[in-house]
């Protein structure tokens, strides 16, 4: 039990820096296609990355929903 409360945070984190992580493809992505325009002529529309806590509580990590 005591190896959980050890790696904790630091779960905390890396979950924090992979949604950062899709957040950034996201954004990317949306940079990447700003000027396209699909074969039936409607323009690219933005996608957007939403981040939301992984479970309840004061110490859960983050997940894109």
């Amino acid at each position: 039990m005591a190896i959980q409360r050890v790696f904790g945070p630091i779960d905390i984190a890396v979950s924090g820096m992979k949604a950062q992580d899709a957040n950034l493809s996201t954004i990317y992505s949306n940079v990447a296609n700003a000027l396209t325009v699909y074969g039936s002529g409607m323009p690219y529309r933005r996608v957007e990355a939403l981040l939301a806590p992984d479970g309840e509580g004061p110490f859960t990590g983050v997940k894109v929903k």
